[in-house]
Parts: C-alpha cells; sequence; structure tokens
C-alpha cells in the first residue's frame, strides 16, 4: 500500500491518500483440445463457457465434495483460449496402461463415487476420450464423468443423464505470459480507492512511484 500525506500549509488543505496494488499471477494461456493425440503429460485447465458466463475448476474447499467453478478467466472464444493464473492448473499425467492421473497442487484428483469428489496422496485413475471434439474424464470402471453444473457453481462426478450438467472443455498448454496487464504508467491516486492489477511474471521491485506536489506529499 502507497500512501501519500499532505500537511497543511498556506496553499494546501491536509489531506491522504492510499494505492493499494494487488499483485495475482503468473498466467498462462491455453489452448482448447478437441482430440486425444493432444492429450501430453502438462498442465491443463478444466472449464466450461455458454453464451452468458465461463467458469474454470477451481479447488475441492474443506468440507466439500466437489470443486468450485471460478469465474474471473479470459475465455478467447475466436482464439479458442482461457487465461488464468497457473495455480488451478491440472497435470495430466498418461499411465503405461493408458489411463491418466490428474494431479493439482493439493493432490491427485479422486471420485470414488457420484457427487463426491477429494484429493488424495495416491494417484487415482482416469479414463479420458473424445467424441466429436468433446472431452470426456471419468474415473476408471466408473460409469459417470466429469461435468460443470453452472447452477451450482461447481464441477464434480455426475451421470450425464442428469439436465444441469454439462460437458466440460479441456483447455492445453501454452507459455507463461510476460507482458503487463494493464499499463501502469500515469495512474493517479485517489484517497481511499485500491487496485488489482496482474503483473505477469515482473517482480514487483520493477514498480516505481512518485507523487506530486514533492514539497508538500510524503510516501509510506
Amino acid at each position: 500500500t502507497i500512501t501519500a500525506h499532505t500537511p497543511k500549509t498556506e496553499t494546501y488543505n491536509e489531506g491522504e491518500a492510499s494505492y493499494t496494488l494487488t499483485v495475482t499471477g503468473p498466467v498462462t494461456t491455453y489452448y482448447k483440445i478437441e482430440d486425444l493425440a493432444s492429450v501430453t503429460d502438462g498442465d491443463y485447465i478444466i472449464a466450461y463457457t455458454n453464451e452468458n458466463n465461463s467458469y474454470y475448476m477451481g479447488y475441492i474447499e474443506s468440507g466439500n465434495k466437489y470443486a468450485s467453478a471460478k469465474t474471473g478467466g479470459v475465455f478467447d472464444a475466436t482464439a479458442g483460449t482461457v487465461t488464468v493464473q497457473s495455480d488451478y492448473a491440472v497435470t495430466i499425467t498418461k499411465l503405461a496402461n493408458g489411463h491418466y492421473t490428474l494431479n493439482t497442487v493439493k493432490g491427485y484428483l479422486q471420485s470414488t463415487r457420484q457427487g463426491s469428489m477429494s484429493y488424495t496422496t495416491s494417484p487415482a485413475e482416469w479414463t479420458i476420450s473424445f467424441t466429436d471434439g468433446v472431452v470426456s474424464l471419468k474415473p476408471v470402471n466408473k460409469g459417470f464423468g466429469l461435468y460443470c453444473n453452472p447452477s451450482s457453481s461447481r464441477f464434480n462426478t455426475y451421470d450425464k443423464t442428469s439436465s444441469s450438467v454439462y460437458d466440460i472443455i479441456l483447455y492445453g498448454p501454452a507459455a507463461v505470459k510476460t507482458d503487463w496487464e494493464p499499463a501502469l504508467e500515469n495512474m493517479s491516486l485517489t484517497i481511499g480507492e485500491n487496485k488489482s492489477v496482474n503483473l505477469g511474471s515482473a517482480h514487483p521491485s520493477n514498480i516505481s512511484y512518485q507523487v506530486a506536489p514533492a514539497d508538500v506529499a510524503s510516501v509510506d
């Protein structure tokens, strides 16, 4: 937080302005995957989009049996991409038997029964297949799969016959963004104002600032 103090002078009234910059990132752009040959070992985003909203799979929070459906990713339908924080990526690894593991920063994803997902330290096995470009992720030897339930803001395992669940989209690896979005030049302080900006891979020490008029303002 940058705070500028201005003591009262013959020219200026006393005042204070604070500016809070929240650094999030880095972010990664992932590309839509539509066939099994394109699924190689690496990091992926599990998502769902419709004409009104777009969601990507978050974490299974404590006490829950489903993963949250998060908003805020940058979805580009024309380019077939999504740009999100890489912390939410699922690392997919193909096993020798042709099955796959889905690993996250919280642990391996597993679902032993419909409507219930959890993390485990032991790799749980999944199958991955595509039909007409639509991906299907299912726990091995189970009849249910991973879908999005946007009305309940969650991703979970369901029987596809449920009318409230929809097919997921798998987005594959790409390079980490290094540009700043948005640019910070010429931003002005407003009393009580907070800002949040994604700096990509830029280090916070590269941020410089100044206050004006310099003869009456101090910066903490």
